[in-house]
């Protein structure tokens, strides 16, 4: 009996990354800045808790790296640093406060953002792709 076999291409689960700020800086690629010391890599989905050491970090990773999505789950986040490619959406969970999201973002597809009633999202820089540019 003979088995033909054909090759498939490489895949990744997607997993979420959650920001604790535990490292010696407050950068995107320093794994110790995660739970489980793990940073990120491209096509994770990232969130932004309450009770991180670190609200103000940086995304160092390469511009345009893509992420699946971001959740930020308390006011007072500021998210900076390089452009970032966005497959979904941005959703925030805090019903009072601010959080601040200063880097470009290039939305893969059209998005809805949800930000919860009562909290704010402010994006200092452009958001744009997706059919959109705000």
């Amino acid at each position: 009996m003979n088995l033909d076999m054909e090759l498939l291409e490489h895949r990744r689960l997607l997993a979420t990354r959650i920001w604790d700020g535990g490292g010696g800086d407050a950068l995107w690629t320093t794994a110790a800045n995660w739970v489980d010391d793990t940073a990120p890599v491209e096509n994770d989905e990232l969130v932004f808790p309450t009770g991180a050491a670190q609200l103000t970090n940086t995304n160092d990773f390469a511009g345009n790296t893509n992420f699946a999505s971001i959740t930020i789950n308390a006011s007072g986040y500021s998210l900076g640093g390089n452009e970032i490619d966005l497959d979904g959406s941005i959703t925030t969970t805090y019903t009072a406060g601010t959080s601040t999201i200063d880097a470009f973002i290039n939305l893969q597809s059209t998005q809805t953002f949800d930000v919860a009633t009562g909290g704010e999202l402010i994006a200092d820089d452009s958001i744009f792709g997706g059919g959109v540019s705000i």
